[in-house]
């Protein structure tokens, strides 16, 4: 009865189980319908991206050949190509002209208005496009984060031309201007229709990838991606299906479960049915019971519901965890984005000053030959840029002067700078009042300073236009040690009306302000944040512990792989692995779930940084840890309330059970002669103890007589167990093992030369022309003398461990484990010689008698060889004896 309620229960919860599992099998099954559908829409779109970026690839080549056969008259054909391209690519933002760093023509000029007059020189977010399109003297794609014209993610097409009597010299080159979203809309992938969420990323030379479009981070799952090769550089192109395609079907889910459910309804309805059949006959029966089974059933199933909330409060949990969770990393992706920012803001004031400086000196509102007024104007930029430590001029004669602040930062820091290599060269620092004037001399330096010998000037003088110089000391010789700071910053070579090198203007971040900026962000949040140069070298940290010793002679910061602080460690390891400029990922630092978050931040020509920080899960998890500790005491205390409830129901009702056992384990033993039944208020155990009580009178009856057939089929089975073991292993002609016992063997000695690293031989035997033998003198003869030289075989086998085998037909086989090949070899050569020496007559064999042939083979096991490799080569052996003549032993691997 316990039994088929039981079975019931059970078909209830695995209808429920199979309702579950069809629909999750269902949700996959969806899930790689949208998946395939989003590969092929994508593969689709890929194609059409790289055969409209390569058509406009030779159409911009086109036109600057054009361009450059036309040297002095580049007008004319510039209008006329760019007339028809406008014409056939509507969609095209602009095409422009460049004479060397000056933007020429532009066409179409309605809504390019922004870029007439454009001087890239001023604009070193473009440099480092124009630097790659020079190294590389060909056409290359630069994505830009903003386009001067539309303020809009853009891309930039370069084609260079040259000088014809000079093909090495730069002439410029065209522009051709695409707009992001509307490239990717015309292809298929962008738009209100795409049924998918579309990912950019280019990979650099390095293997890295660096985010062009699209979200920071995709889901892993269901993505698809294509990989687009352009003429110098490598993007990927990944999806997910978008919301819409991905949603599972709720009518769908809604059918299966309602399927389910009528399922489980009519299994209810059968066992309702079957427990009032069972009702009726047992009501037949004498009444010894006073309730029946189902009760005590009930009841046992309501004492786990304190489980059953325990389990809820266990889930409930876990969903708060992951939610805490993925709160986490949308908080931390929000700091990132708000500490790049702020960090983009202050990396910017060094370019934009130099911008803004390089309009007055060219509008002559600051001029070398009047410094006062030229460090006033530098002071007052000062003052309105609290990130700027310094901002500077030196000239082509030696004279250098600046407007400085120490890293403390502050008014009260502010200084002048001033040195001339005419007289002793030596750096002079000032003090400044707050009318910007010059105070009493406050330190002279030790040694000369020559600014002209600086990194950041030669720089300038080497390359035109804005671009950012690597880290450096200021190396003032200051002797109040005010500067012994790092500093990073942007150079600009300054001309005079003629085109001649007047000097360099030079504007610095310190990089103890970078530290002070991330230790104001990540003070109230208990994380780390830190800065890194593309080698990994630490720039900036909110922790000072992270950064190392300073050192004086070289770079102050050490490499973040090697930071005395864990975090650091662990975390660039993870960045370096991931190869992407953007991610994050939970990595364990010293047993603390920490969540690292990392994003670059490319300054305009110039470096590409990373930012990363980490956060410990704990700082979000302990509040709610707190309260979901005090439910689960709750819920434990009401579980301990069902356990005892269970175990007072538990021993009540087993008391005439363990009589029933005891009476049982007696009778299982012969212990007892109790033929009377228990006496019980449940009917089902009533009924089981008068059922027992016959049971143990039969078995009293029958023990000896059962005990005695027990032992008479044994024995019987043993003694035919042991026969047909014998058959199974043995060829009934030879009597030497069949083809069953040889595989085993060999396989099993494998495994053991295997395990001991020894070697292991192998004989394949095969009787010279045994069919001519069995047509000639018939069957019987044949299997006369394959036993015969059975027995010969076997006499040459001296060890234990060696097996003769019968393979099939006349082909024998010998397992010789741990002998080498030369001993195997002459093995088989005596048991060649001893079947020869028999002097079977057999007129068409070798000379006339009844010979074999014999392949050795000889195997040490490894990882990329199996037991099939030596029986092969033992065979291929075999067959080349067979084609040298007969009546010859071949071992594999010689001559």
């Amino acid at each position: 009865m316990v039994r088929k309620h039981l079975f019931f229960f059970f078909l209830l919860l695995a209808i429920y189980a199979g309702t579950l599992a069809i629909e999750r099998i269902d949700r996959v099954r969806h899930a790689a319908q949208a998946t395939q559908q989003v590969q092929q829409r994508l593969e689709a779109g890929t194609r059409n991206l790289e055969a409209y970026l390569l058509s406009l690839v030779e159409i911009n080549e086109r036109l600057a050949e054009a361009l450059a056969v036309a040297e002095g008259d580049e007008i004319q054909p510039f209008d006329l190509w760019t007339a028809e391209l406008h014409r056939q690519h509507p969609e095209l933002i602009s095409q422009s002209w460049i004479d060397g760093l000056s933007l020429r023509r532009v066409a179409p000029p309605a809504g390019n208005e922004g870029i007439v007059d454009l001087d890239y020189g001023r604009h070193p977010e473009y440099m480092g496009g124009i630097q790659r399109m020079l190294a590389r003297r060909g056409t290359i794609l630069d994505p830009v984060p903003r386009l001067l014209q539309t303020g809009r993610p853009g891309v930039l097409l370069r084609s260079p031309f040259y000088r014809q009597d000079d093909k090495d010299r730069y002439r410029g080159h065209v522009v051709l201007s695409l707009d992001w979203h509307g490239m990717l809309q015309r292809q298929g992938l962008a738009g209100d229709d795409v049924p998918f969420e579309l990912q950019i990323r280019q990979e650099d030379a390095d293997g890295v990838e660096h985010l062009l479009h699209g979200p920071v981070e995709l889901p892993v799952n269901h993505r698809s991606e294509t990989r687009l090769e352009l003429p110098d550089q490598v993007w990927w192109l990944r999806a997910v299906p978008s919301r819409t395609l991905a949603a599972y079907p709720a009518a769908w889910a809604g059918l299966i479960r309602v399927l389910g459910l009528l399922l489980a309804l009519a299994v209810l309805a059968l066992w309702w049915r079957h427990s009032g059949t069972l009702h009726k006959r047992l009501r037949r029966l004498p009444r010894d019971g006073l309730t029946s089974l189902r009760t005590f059933i009930l009841l046992a199933v309501l004492v786990p519901l304190p489980i059953i909330a325990g389990l809820t409060g266990w889930w409930v949990y876990g969903a708060s965890i992951r939610a805490v969770r993925i709160l986490e990393e949308q908080q931390v992706t929000e700091l990132g984005g708000l500490i790049r920012g702020r960090l983009a803001s202050a990396f910017g004031i060094p370019g934009s000053v130099l911008t803004f400086n390089q309009g007055q000196w060219h509008g002559r509102l600051i001029q070398a030959r009047d410094p006062a007024a030229m460090l006033d104007s530098f002071m007052l930029q000062l003052r309105a840029q609290p990130h700027l430590t310094l901002l500077g001029f030196a000239r082509e004669d030696g004279r250098f002067w600046a407007a400085s602040r120490t890293w403390q930062g502050g008014v009260s820091s502010l200084r002048i700078l001033e040195s001339d290599m005419r007289l002793d060269g030596r750096m002079r620092k000032f003090h400044v009042d707050d009318a910007n004037r010059h105070g009493p001399l406050e330190s002279l330096g030790d040694r000369y300073v020559d600014m002209r010998s600086h990194a950041r000037y030669r720089s300038a003088a080497d390359t035109p236009g804005l671009h950012w110089n690597l880290p450096d000391p200021y190396a003032l010789q200051d002797a109040a040690m005010l500067y012994e700071d790092w500093g990073i910053g942007m150079s600009l070579q300054l001309r005079d009306a003629q085109g001649q090198p007047t000097g360099v203007l030079m504007a610095d971040v310190a990089l103890a302000q970078i530290n002070e900026l991330l230790r104001d962000e990540m003070a109230p949040l208990s994380g780390l944040a830190w800065l890194t140069l593309p080698d990994g070298t630490l720039l900036a940290a909110s922790s000072p512990q992270a950064l190392g010793q300073p050192m004086r002679d070289g770079f102050m910061y050490t490499q973040a792989v090697h930071s005395p602080l864990p975090e650091v460690r662990q975390g660039m390891e993870w960045i370096h692995e991931s190869r992407e400029s953007t991610g994050q990922y939970w990595m364990r630092v010293d047993g603390v779930r920490t969540l690292l978050h990392w994003r670059s931040l490319e300054l305009p020509n110039g470096p590409r940084l990373q930012l990363a920080l980490a956060l410990p899960e704990d700082r979000y998890t302990e509040s709610i840890e707190g309260i979901l500790l005090r439910i689960g005491l709750l819920v434990m205390g009401f579980w301990l309330m069902g356990t005892l409830l269970a175990f007072g129901l538990a021993w009540w009702f087993s008391r005439p059970l363990r009589e029933l056992s005891v009476w049982a384990e007696q009778l299982a033993h012969d212990q007892s002669g109790r033929t009377e039944p228990v006496h019980s208020p449940v009917r089902e155990i009533a009924t089981l103890s008068r059922a027992l009580s016959r049971m143990a009178r039969h078995m009293q009856a029958h023990a000896s007589q059962l005990e005695q057939q027990v032992a008479e089929r044994t024995e019987a089975l043993t003694l035919a167990n042991a026969r047909l073991q014998a058959l199974s292993l043995t060829d009934g002609l030879t009597g030497l093992a069949n083809r069953r016992h040889f595989d085993q063997v060999l396989a099993k000695e494998w495994a053991r030369a295997r395990r001991s690293g020894e070697p292991l031989s192998l004989l394949m035997l095969d009787v010279d022309y045994f069919k001519a033998y069995n047509d000639r003198y018939g069957h019987q003869a044949g299997d006369q003398v394959l036993s015969r030289l059975a027995a010969v075989l076997q006499a040459a086998l001296q060890r234990p461990a060696d097996l003769a085998a019968r393979y099939g037909g006349e082909e024998f086989a010998v397992i010789v484990p741990g002998l080498d090949v030369a001993a195997a070899g002459r093995l088989a050569d005596t048991v060649r010689r001893k079947i020869q020496d028999l002097g079977i007559v057999h007129p068409l064999g070798v000379m006339g008698r009844l010979t074999i042939s014999i392949g050795v083979a000889q195997q040490v096991p490894g990882h990329l060889v199996g037991v099939e490799d030596l029986i092969r080569r033992a065979d291929d052996a075999l067959y080349q004896a067979k084609r040298d003549g007969r009546n010859r032993v071949i071992v594999a691997g010689q001559a």
